[in-house]
């Protein structure tokens, strides 16, 4: 009797990464991050992933995942991205296998920084910025909030605020246009004003955001 089974043909999966590539880096300027979760973190398609010249960070959901390639991806020159916030329990796996995490909370923030110092790292955040997705972040509106976020991870020796982001098309299902995503943009521009800093990313979405690309 014979099971059913799937076929991964790495060859067709690296022309879909390439593909992508060639919109969101040769002509959108892009830093392209890859989310492993959709492949399962399988440790073949992770390595074709990890060792993609055209990939800058490995992304996912699950910390475990990302203990498992971990030093794959960092092994060719990729950054390791939790893409949700972390729980409290789990700041000493993500300082130790995450190089970059999504974060709202500053609790959790405070933790990271002292888990950190506790490692002798510095730990990478993006600070998120709700849109109106309702999903995750300190609502673009509310400045003074965002303001006193941004001040106090400044003044912490273990984080570094690498930049911002949204995420949209989730619980809101709101979609990306240039119209929200300007605000995110905007909002960025004014922290680097404000507080003399650059912020070296500004994240725009998942693959829901690729259409306003301009395809040249």
């Amino acid at each position: 009797m014979m099971y059913p089974k799937l076929i991964i043909n790495l060859k067709k999966l690296e022309d879909n990464l390439n593909a992508c590539a060639t919109i969101t880096k040769n002509h959108g300027k892009c830093s392209l991050m890859i989310v492993t979760k959709g492949l399962c973190a399988d440790k073949e398609m992770v390595k074709m992933v990890a060792e993609n010249p055209n990939v800058d960070f490995i992304a996912d959901s699950r910390v475990k995942n990302i203990a498992g390639f971990a030093d794959t991806a960092r092994a060719n020159g990729k950054k390791t991205v939790l893409l949700r916030i972390p729980m409290h329990c789990e700041v000493a796996e993500v300082v130790k296998y995450v190089d970059l995490s999504f974060n709202s909370e500053l609790s959790t923030i405070r933790l990271l920084n002292e888990e950190a110092a506790k490692a002798g790292k510095v730990h990478d955040i993006l600070l998120m910025i709700d849109l109106g997705d309702l999903r995750e972040g300190i609502f673009f509106q509310n400045q003074e909030l965002i303001y006193e976020a941004v001040e106090e991870i400044l003044k912490m020796e273990n984080v570094n605020l690498y930049g911002i982001g949204v995420n949209l098309t989730c619980y809101g299902a709101i979609i990306p246009k240039n119209e929200n995503l300007s605000q995110l943009v905007a909002i960025a521009r004014d922290l680097e004003t404000k507080y003399g800093i650059k912020l070296e990313m500004v994240s725009g979405g998942n693959s829901s955001s690729i259409y306003l690309v301009d395809k040249g």
